[in-house]
């Protein structure tokens, strides 16, 4: 337990850490410790990220509130993700459309639509262009 007029350290978060404040662990009442995601999580929801140490020695309350996502979807030299596709953030199950870029035509009948799987990977991006 923390001293009087002291919340100890921050509430630990499974996905996130103290950006701010990392190394100090006393903090007096109105300070505030904001959190960031780990590497691979999003805050989808936009939900608080911030902590204060309330005059009582608690800390505010704060829920989980990064989310799991798919990394960047893959690159390719001959196609682009269509312009409305490209998000800060992409969750399980998005799907991402690409085109040819100039230069490249499309393949008749293959599939140019790529999903962020349950796993948090991206399905194979085919080749559906050609030089």
């Amino acid at each position: 337990m923390a001293p009087k007029g002291d919340c100890g350290p921050p509430p630990k978060l499974n996905n996130a850490i103290p950006y701010n404040k990392l190394h100090e662990e006393s903090f007096l009442p109105m300070q505030s410790v904001n959190y960031k995601c780990l590497d691979g999580f999003y805050n989808i929801y936009g939900k608080l990220d911030i902590v204060t140490c309330l005059p009582d020695s608690q800390w505010s309350p704060i829920e989980e509130f990064c989310e799991r996502i798919c990394v960047n979807p893959p690159r390719s030299r001959f196609a682009r993700m269509k312009s409305e596709d490209i998000m800060p953030f992409y969750p399980a199950e998005s799907k991402v459309s690409f085109i040819c870029r100039p230069g490249y035509n499309t393949i008749p009948g293959i599939n140019s639509v790529i999903t962020c799987l349950k796993n948090y990977t991206w399905t194979a991006l085919p080749v559906f262009c050609e030089g």
